[in-house]
């Protein structure tokens, strides 16, 4: 029988087997996922089978270890899992998610069923994670999982920081629950407040107003963030597939769905270009259509609006504009 979580919406777990050596190798030896993991240095073929065999021993031995995630159609997306930290202090919490999967809520879903099964069907009372201090994005995913910061420390040859949870906390809703984000925009004289309304199964609410007047809830997936850009004429909310926008002057609130998730918006003559993990898309607020879209080259990401215009990081660390004119990819 499996010792590995059930599945969410969007994850299915298993246990590792010999035959992910290729797959997992090819993880370990990527420094951009590496040097958050264990004393920070890519691992070779041999240290990956020794990994591997590790958690096959966890698995017979005490009933965790790290799980492979897996996405729609059975894609590797990483491992999540439970572990003894390396003194045997804490069973610690762990995560890695390949880069190309990265920015789409895939390690806070997987760590919150990991806790799930952690202090549920396992019986843990406590559970832990160290973190590197500059490891903004993990720390924040701690945080949204009902964490709380304990203490610096030393794990693995490293100088970290501790974070845990106890079973009481996390039953007493302490854990995982998505995105907690209340917060105010201001531009063009325009104020937008969005309030946290809270969580409904697996769907989380948010309140809008515009200056002031109550125009609206945004509701997404509970994992999703979201996202708000103000224009000239109107305000553009998004979480995730989810969207929402709301004249400024006049007019109802108008909903929307788009095809990936939104994670920045900007207006134009034109329309709203919409980031995505991998593109850029021109949308029409009014019909909702998409009139353009605009690939990131291969293993490209996000990398920000620049003076000349949108800009993608490409995987040698250099950073490409891309052109908003015509369709099509960035070369």
């Amino acid at each position: 029988m499996s010792t590995a979580p059930g599945p969410t919406p969007r994850l299915t777990f298993r246990e590792f087997r010999l035959e992910d050596l290729d797959v997992l190798a090819a993880m370990y030896t990527d420094p951009e996922t590496t040097q958050w993991l264990g004393d920070g240095t890519p691992r070779d073929r041999a240290a990956t089978q020794r990994e591997i065999e590790r958690n096959l021993t966890l698995y017979a031995s005490r009933g965790l270890g790290a799980w492979v995630v897996e996405g729609a159609g059975g894609v590797f997306l990483g491992h999540c899992g439970l572990q003894p930290l390396d003194d045997g202090s804490d069973i610690g919490l762990s995560y890695a998610v390949v880069p190309a999967h990265r920015g789409r809520g895939y390690a806070l879903e997987a760590a919150a069923a990991v806790l799930d099964h952690g202090f549920g069907p396992l019986g843990l009372r406590r559970i832990a994670a160290v973190v590197q201090p500059s490891n903004g994005a993990s720390v924040g995913v701690l945080k949204r999982l009902g964490l709380r910061f304990e203490r610096e420390g030393m794990h693995y040859g490293k100088r970290v920081l501790v974070f845990a949870t106890t079973r009481e906390a996390h039953a007493s809703g302490g854990g995982a629950r998505g995105p907690v984000l209340s917060f105010r925009a201001t531009a063009g004289g325009t104020t937008v407040q969005v309030r946290d309304a809270g969580l409904s199964e697996l769907q989380r609410e948010w309140r809008i107003a515009v200056d002031g007047a109550d125009r609206g809830v945004l509701r997404a997936a509970w994992w999703d963030a979201p996202v708000v850009a103000i224009g000239a004429r109107e305000v553009i909310l998004a979480a995730g597939r989810s969207l929402v926008v709301v004249p400024i002057r006049a007019g109802a609130p108008r909903d929307f769905a788009v095809g990936e998730a939104v994670e920045d918006a900007r207006e134009t003559d034109e329309g709203w270009w919409l980031v995505h993990t991998t593109s850029l898309s021109l949308w029409n607020a009014s019909t909702g259509a998409t009139l353009r879209a605009v690939a990131f080259p291969p293993g490209g990401r996000w990398a920000g609006w620049g003076e000349e215009g949108p800009r993608c990081r490409l995987p040698d660390g250099s950073t490409a504009e891309l052109p908003l004119t015509g369709s099509g990819s960035v070369s």
